[in-house]
């Protein structure tokens, strides 16, 4: 896929890409397979998704940790779902025709037209380019396998009843779960192969429709109980008493709204679409795009005798997109581009069908339709090759991010983080401070206060903690960055208090629990600090002060060879670290 190929250029990402891959030791080496398969959800990993992990794996063993090969394997299944969504829609869009002879011709290359309009669309650069959206690059290859083994099911019984005669039938139920096992957004899949039953395939008998898909149930029924678990272990879903019943229907039908405004206006394509901080005071663009998601559905709906297949389409559209939609609020953003990958594919193929219908039928010979299909292929090729060069690295992603969307606290914020790695703290504060100013929130005057106290102006960082704990007491972050300040003016009684009430909020906070073991070794009580150091681990396998002190507890107790693994384990993340290094 041409319009991608620069994305090989391109470096791990701090946005996830380290805190999954580069700081994440578990997921290769010894015992590798078992944490994939039975522990790489929740904490900082997220939802279940072994399958992605094992991909992971594998580009691991063949080449290392090398961004180049992670990028290429991306872009290479990126080239095999825009092949599996030809196949489909060369399948599909001869059932389509209800009145004269389809033509096999024109139906392959409107079935190109499909697969490459969608292909190479600005919307796909995210899920590509980024190497923690693998997941969604790979979910939406199996579905669509399991969807075009399901059509080949279906034309050798066009009755339901008796799909245990079928192998494509328990086929397209493996792909299905290979999917759910990369990313549990599919779960919407089997509604989409029961409207696929009424239209355009026909098949009648209710009850034996709904029977037959109780097993891709069953596997989407498994995986969303998984995914809660993942995302509310994170801490980002938005609980039920912050957000009401309409609200979220609304945030839902925005994010229908958005992604076919971009679509098909395909500009100003950003990282972070940002969630409103008050989610009872939605704004005047949420509710706009909302109203658009009203209207299509509206017309969708009334129009189903009519046009079943626009009906068809942006049901299933609503069907795939809903467990991403906003209607369970997940992260500080409202909407992402990689949601539109599995999802949009109905508003695909409805276009391309309606637009290649008289060519299909036989009742057009007009060269004009190719035309504008290959114009509109090279300057969506062109565009998305263009969004992908920002996708390079985190100075790049962020800064194009700051320039178009000026507002984003977001683009500040990691812009911020991104100078501090860069030993540029000056930058790095005034980045702070301007996101924080964008979002006055206790977690980014936390941030801010953690790069003043780096630059060892704690009096700058006193203020920020003070007005964060004024935004918000109950904030762990802040409260971490109150109990550091108070442990360096060595009131080590009222940095412990900060620690632990951090921890009261949130159990499972690794700077809140290394601190807090740092306290304990101060006052004389190391057992109990080496179980802070290893929930640490437990929390940021990849944090390495802890790695170095918990090495460092073990081996004045005596034992030097659980000391050594953990000091390879900073060796494999850090190389060079001299402190690891000394060990020798």
């Amino acid at each position: 896929m041409a319009p991608f190929l620069p994305a090989v250029r391109g470096t791990f990402l701090h946005w996830d890409d380290h805190l999954l891959l580069v700081d994440n030791p578990l997921w290769r080496g010894d015992g590798a397979l078992d944490w994939m398969l039975a522990e790489s959800f929740g904490g900082p990993f997220g939802p279940y998704q072994p399958l992605t992990w094992l991909s992971y794996a594998l580009d691991h063993a063949l080449f290392g940790l090398d961004p180049f090969w992670f990028h290429a394997t991306g872009i290479l299944l990126h080239g095999l779902a825009a092949v599996a969504l030809f196949s489909l829609a060369r399948a599909l869009l001869p059932l389509v025709i209800t009145e004269g002879r389809w033509r096999p011709g024109p139906t392959a290359g409107a079935a190109a037209a499909t697969a490459l309009l969608w292909a190479v669309h600005p919307l796909r650069v995210e899920a590509v380019a980024w190497v923690t959206a693998r997941r969604d690059v790979l979910s939406t290859l199996f579905a669509l396998l399991a969807v075009r083994l399901w059509l080949v099911h279906t034309a050798k019984h066009s009755a339901p009843g008796r799909w245990g005669a079928s192998g494509a039938y328990w086929c397209a139920l493996a792909l299905f779960a290979l999917a759910a096992l990369s990313k549990s957004a599919v779960m919407g899949l089997p509604l989409v192969l029961l409207l696929l039953d009424v239209w355009p395939l026909g098949r009648t008998g209710r009850s034996a429709l709904i029977i037959e898909k109780l097993p891709f149930a069953a596997v989407a029924g498994a995986v969303a109980w998984m995914a809660w678990i993942g995302q509310t272990a994170t801490g980002a879903v938005v609980t039920s008493g912050e957000i009401s019943v309409p609200a979220r229907v609304m945030f839902g039908l925005h994010s229908a709204g958005a992604y076919v405004v971009r679509t098909f206006w395909p500009v100003d394509f950003c990282a972070h679409y940002a969630r409103p901080l008050d989610l009872a005071e939605p704004g005047a663009a949420v509710l706009t795009l909302a109203t658009v998601g009203i209207a299509i559905t509206t017309a969708a709906v009334g129009r189903a005798r009519l046009s079943p297949g626009s009906a068809f389409a942006w049901l299933a559209f609503l069907v795939l997109l809903a467990p991403m939609s906003g209607m369970i609020p997940i992260g500080s953003h409202l909407t992402a581009d990689r949601y539109t990958y599995l999802a949009t594919i109905p508003l695909v193929l409805a276009v391309v069908g309606v637009f290649s219908r008289p060519a299909l039928m036989g009742k057009s010979t007009s060269r004009r339709g190719p035309v504008v299909a290959i114009a509109l292929i090279v300057v969506l090729g062109v565009s998305s090759a263009r969004l992908v060069s920002s996708w390079r690295s985190d100075l790049a992603l962020w800064t194009r991010v700051a320039e178009t969307t000026p507002e984003s606290w977001m683009a500040q914020s990691q812009l911020a983080q991104d100078a501090q790695r860069r030993g540029d703290l000056h930058a790095a504060s005034a980045y702070a401070r301007a996101a924080v100013a964008l979002r006055p929130t206790a977690d980014g005057y936390a941030r801010a206060a953690w790069i003043e106290i780096q630059r060892n102006d704690d009096a700058a960082a006193a203020e920020l903690v003070r007005q964060g704990l004024a935004a918000n007491a109950d904030d762990a972050w802040i409260l971490v960055q109150a109990g550091i300040l108070a442990g360096r003016r060595n009131d080590l009684e009222q940095a412990e208090r900060r620690f632990r009430r951090a921890l009261e909020l949130d159990w499972n906070h690794p700077q809140a629990n290394f601190n807090l073991a740092q306290v304990l070794v101060a006052t004389g009580r190391p057992d109990e600090a080496e179980v802070r150091y290893r929930m640490t681990l437990d929390a940021s396998p990849g944090h390495v002060k802890a790695l170095l002190a918990l090495a460092g507890r073990l081996r004045d107790r005596g034992d030097a060879a659980g000391a050594r693994e953990l000091i390879d384990r900073v060796l494999t993340l850090d190389p060079g670290n001299t402190a690891a290094s000394g060990w020798r």
